[in-house]
């Protein structure tokens, strides 16, 4: 069971990562100048991709997390489980609550811009930056989270 378990965590890891780098590759190869239909069409995509990686990792990561810890209760009372699981609430809070439904709100506002026929709103834009700072600050969690899980790897 707790190789399954295994499996399915670094599964679900793979999803969320691929959803931060999905966030980066689409961001970049977007066009504003292809139209702003296209471009809102775009972003429709984009947040139909990610979306269910996010959610689906997160929820992946936590119950197949909680079902590892649940094997080796023991390690609840040490000091680096405790921050890990500091760490994984706080992604889990940013990831789903805060990242995700950055891509909805852009898409709806690209796609209102589109059918006014008026160019994007400065909105838009803030919205692109403050997306880009939390993936970097959820890619960032996750590596400190991977680091802390081999810690017994790393001598600490």
């Amino acid at each position: 069971m707790r190789i399954f378990l295994l499996l399915v965590h670094l599964f679900a890891l793979a999803a969320l990562l691929g959803s931060i780098f999905a966030d980066f590759a689409i961001a970049a190869a977007l066009d504003r100048q292809a139209g702003m239909e296209t471009y809102a069409g775009a972003l429709a995509a984009k947040a139909a991709l990610t979306k269910p990686l996010v959610y689906g990792g997160v929820v992946l990561l936590l119950l197949s997390g909680v079902g590892l810890l649940l094997m080796r209760m023991a390690y609840v009372q040490q000091g680096w489980m405790i921050a890990k699981l500091a760490l994984v609430l706080i992604l889990a809070v940013s990831a789903v609550i805060v990242a995700a439904p950055i891509d909805g709100e852009m898409a709806e506002i690209a796609a209102k811009a589109a059918a006014s026929g008026t160019p994007p709103p400065a909105e838009l834009a803030a919205l692109q930056a403050r997306q880009e700072v939390l993936d970097a600050l959820n890619l960032a969690l996750i590596l400190a989270i991977v680091f802390l899980s081999l810690r017994k790897r790393l001598w600490l």
